[in-house]
């Protein structure tokens, strides 16, 4: 889900506003086929059925445990109408849950839960270009596939619920406890911030837990990760669709990808002109020929994600995590590394965070720790 995220938004930046239609194709197609829906059947995902009221809802996912997904265009406010229509569409379909979403907002509504429209709102959850990581990380909750068919989203929205709150904990001690810590730091003239951090804690000025947050050592929870020690330096993984085989050699240490020679890639045109121009200079230089065809792969080539790898293969957009398998038919996903919160953020992210904190405290930049927290979502 990750990198869907990080491809969409690309997409987004170019095109800033998307109408409802492009809306559905450049974002919500993409994600709920990274969380494992079958997109490409009717009886799945479910495009305009129309309701016994003679409307039709964007799309029901009919897994397990159906939902009804409205969409709007990226410029529509998802207010009381918008909710009242997409809890319409469930209930219609006898549904308790309904996902409304304009691309950039997710708001997870409940059929079932009384009062008014908006009082039925359960979380929202937005993306952004700055904190791509979080949102994918509950997005990946909130359209995990293999949940719905289980029946066990209830569960998942409760592991979600917390993540949320811990970020929203952790954003509140962060916008309040960083500037006390700072002034301390400077009435008393302390050398580092990591030294006032640890005397303002034995002072019981602030909790252990702040302490930690202010330090950047709380991780928001997510996935359990591959233990460390059983990953390998070196992993072989296959991928196929239709006549194209490919292999790739995944190095978690360095975090490469690189698809092996005699890999074939599906010749067919792309979307993205960025990649046909790839494509087409790798024909030109010979890392690629045309065969039978497919497109060889004559020379090895690096990528820096599983998902690019996997762009190449198919000539469109994959989650890449799940269409890489090992030798023993394991997916990519298996040996993915979770990653602290302050660590999903690029380092000069992380160091305009605390600038802005440090500015309101008139201090200077270079005695803040290099941490900093996803934005909370509503819930």
């Amino acid at each position: 889900m990750q990198e869907t995220v990080e491809e969409v938004l690309l997409h987004v930046q170019q095109a800033p506003q998307l109408g409802e239609a492009l809306v559905r194709q450049v974002i919500v197609l993409r994600f709920l086929q990274a969380g494992g829906f079958d997109i490409w059947n009717p009886t799945e995902v479910v495009p305009e059925e129309t309701n016994i009221g003679g409307r039709r809802p964007d799309f029901l996912v009919r897994v397990g445990e159906a939902f009804a997904l409205e969409i709007k265009g990226m410029a529509v406010t998802l207010g009381a109408s918008e909710i009242a229509q997409a809890l319409s569409y469930a209930l219609n379909e006898g549904v308790r849950w309904a996902i409304l979403t304009n691309g950039r907002i997710w708001v997870l509504l409940d059929e079932h839960k009384n009062g008014k429209p908006h009082e039925r709102e359960v979380l929202r959850l937005e993306m952004t270009f700055t904190q791509p990581q979080p949102f994918a990380d509950d997005l990946d909750l909130l359209l995990n596939a293999a949940v719905w068919r289980a029946g066990q989203f209830e569960e998942a929205l409760s592991e979600l619920k917390a993540r949320l709150g811990q970020r929203q904990q952790a954003q509140k001690v962060m916008a309040e406890k960083m500037p006390l810590v700072l002034r301390f730091q400077e009435e008393n003239d302390i050398r580092t911030f990591s030294a006032a951090l640890k005397l303002f804690a034995e002072l019981s000025k602030i909790t252990e837990l702040e302490r930690e947050i202010l330090s950047g050592q709380v991780v928001v929870p997510s996935p359990e990760p591959l233990p460390e020690a059983s990953v390998p330096s070196e992993i072989e993984f296959r991928g196929k669709m239709k006549t194209a085989r490919a292999h790739v050699i995944y190095r978690p240490e360095a975090g490469t990808w690189t698809l092996q020679p005699g890999s074939t890639f599906l010749d067919r045109p792309s979307v993205w002109p960025s990649l046909e121009a790839e494509i087409q200079n790798f024909l030109d230089t010979g890392i690629l020929v045309r065969q039978e065809g497919l497109l060889r792969l004559t020379a090895p080539l690096p990528c820096t994600s599983p998902s690019g790898a996997g762009n190449y293969v198919l000539r469109k957009a994959v989650n890449g995590w799940d269409f890489w398998k090992d030798a023993q038919g394991q997916l990519a996903q298996h040996y993915r590394k979770s990653r602290p919160a302050a660590e999903r953020l690029g380092p000069h992210l992380r160091n305009g965070a605390l600038a802005a904190t440090q500015r309101k405290a008139g201090r200077a930049h270079d005695k803040l720790p290099v941490t900093a927290f996803p934005q909370a979502a509503t819930v």
